[in-house]
């Protein structure tokens, strides 16, 4: 796959992160809500009860001074609340944008996996299942072919089935610029006979 992304893997566990960081910013976001409700309400109250004693001219002044700086005090905190809300709701847009970002990157990755695969597959549909297999795991496309298709016993002639087989995945995978490719294979313990030796050498 893109060199540029990650594996699905480190992007799986970036978003999970993402996730649980942006659950603990949404009750943080509800918790300065209910602070801001509270304290329109008490602004609202003592708003009002100095207004009531403003009328009453003459009366309980030192009590007005104090509702009065206790009011001034509560317009700050609520004006602190207020920006607070507004970075905390920034914040979780933010978050919310690289989560989507990153659910879509999964996404894409995954379809791209899917798409090779059934690529494969479809142009490997004529040989039986026990002769090779398609798979998918961490992401990647495995296609394994069974021995019989390839070298025989103290043999370094391909199997013409595993040379067809070879082909027809080739030719399925041949516009696929963006994959990287990784061919594993193993051998047995029977030495080549000194003719094909000789021939190869």
């Amino acid at each position: 796959m893109d060199k540029a992304n990650a594996s699905i893997k480190e992007l799986s566990e970036v978003l999970e992160k993402l996730k649980a960081d942006t659950t603990a910013l949404n009750e943080s976001y509800r918790a300065t809500e209910k602070k801001l409700a509270t304290l329109n309400a008490e602004y609202d109250q003592l708003n009002a009860y100095y207004k009531n004693q403003l009328t009453n001219s003459g009366k309980l002044n030192r009590d007005l001074a104090q509702q009065k700086d206790q009011l001034l005090a509560i317009q700050e905190n609520l004006e602190n609340t207020r920006k607070l809300n507004d970075s905390l709701s920034t914040s979780l847009a933010e978050r919310e944008r690289k989560v989507k970002e990153l659910e879509q990157i999964l996404a894409n990755k995954d379809k791209a996996v899917k798409e090779l695969k059934d690529r494969i597959t479809n142009a490997l549909l004529n040989f039986k299942e026990n002769d090779l297999t398609v798979k998918v795991k961490n992401g990647k496309v495995y296609v394994s072919l069974a021995e019989q298709l390839l070298f025989g016993s103290g043999s370094i002639e391909v199997d013409s089935k595993g040379v067809m087989a070879l082909q027809q995945l080739a030719r399925a995978i041949k516009d696929q610029r963006d994959i990287q490719i990784m061919i594993e294979g193993h051998t047995d313990n029977v030495p080549i006979s000194k003719k094909i030796a000789v021939h190869a050498g």
